[in-house]
């Protein structure tokens, strides 16, 4: 059934048609049941016509009374709180609302904006803390070298390595190609430049150590490990050799030295003691 059907048969509807009301309600009515039911229509439509009709002569003054009440009351609020120059009462609304919303923002504004400013510089105070490690890494590298804590260096120096090619946007969180993407990549040029250069140091340190003679096996064996985790260009380990070799030589010159002295000692005694 469609909703045009469904409203003809709805007594409440507009477009209420009997017909089809009969035709869709009371298929298989009889003409007598029909006419049982207009009589009972009609009589309930007479009660309730003079309930009605009872109604209205007892409460006739009230009905009037109330009729002038509202006929007043419309009139009073019609030149007044409803007048024309009022915008129908909402004049004096707007005027309200105005002077609230000015008020709130001469004292809510400045809340806004401190706090506003509060989280962006919880926002930088949190890239910083992120960032700390990577800032300050020159400076801790070189305070590790001096301590002579060259693996805790090594570590801290790949760490800082892997954040800056793998990680960036952890650092300095930054929209690339823009101007602040710019900016960044300077100041973390800069870094790590200031990294290489105390990098370099500590690898001519290492390479130094490399030669000192007086070092065991493994202060060297640590030593070269460390220089060839830096992919240093350098051959650490030849240099090693080399060092090496040069303190065999050296040994060598001296004891034949020593040797030869004592040889060309003995020679002249005896030569002195046959004549």
């Amino acid at each position: 059934m469609s909703v045009a059907d469904k409203a003809s048969i709805l007594i409440s509807s507009k477009s209420f048609d009997p017909k089809a009301y009969l035709t869709a309600i009371h298929p298989n009515a009889t003409y007598q049941d029909l006419n049982t039911g207009i009589n009972y229509l009609r009589r309930a439509i007479d009660a309730r016509s003079e309930a009605v009709r009872v109604l209205v002569e007892e409460n006739f003054d009230r009905f009037v009374a109330v009729k002038s009440s509202t006929d007043a009351l419309y009139q009073d609020m019609k030149d007044g709180l409803l007048a024309d120059n009022t915008e129908f009462a909402t004049k004096s609304i707007k005027e309200h609302l105005k002077n609230a919303a000015s008020k709130s923002d001469t004292v809510f504004l400045p809340v806004l904006e401190n706090a506003e400013k509060a989280a962006k510089l919880r926002s930088t105070l949190g890239v910083f803390e992120r960032s700390k490690f990577f800032f300050n890494l020159p400076g801790s590298l070189l305070e590790s070298i001096q301590a002579g804590r060259y693996d805790v260096a090594l570590r801290d120096y790949k760490k800082g390595k892997y954040l800056l090619e793998s990680r960036p946007g952890q650092l300095l969180p930054s929209s690339p190609g823009s101007n602040t993407d710019i900016q960044q990549k300077r100041i973390f040029d800069k870094v790590w430049s200031a990294v290489e250069k105390t990098m370099d140091q500590m690898k001519a340190a290492l390479l130094n150590r490399l030669k000192e003679t007086s070092r065991t096996l493994d202060e060297h064996e640590k030593t070269i490990e460390i220089l060839l985790e830096l992919s240093t260009s350098d051959k650490p380990i030849w240099v090693y050799f080399d060092s090496q070799h040069k303190y065999i030589l050296q040994k060598v010159k001296t004891v034949y030295e020593s040797s030869l002295a004592k040889v060309t000692g003995m020679l002249s005694y005896f030569y002195q003691i046959n004549i």
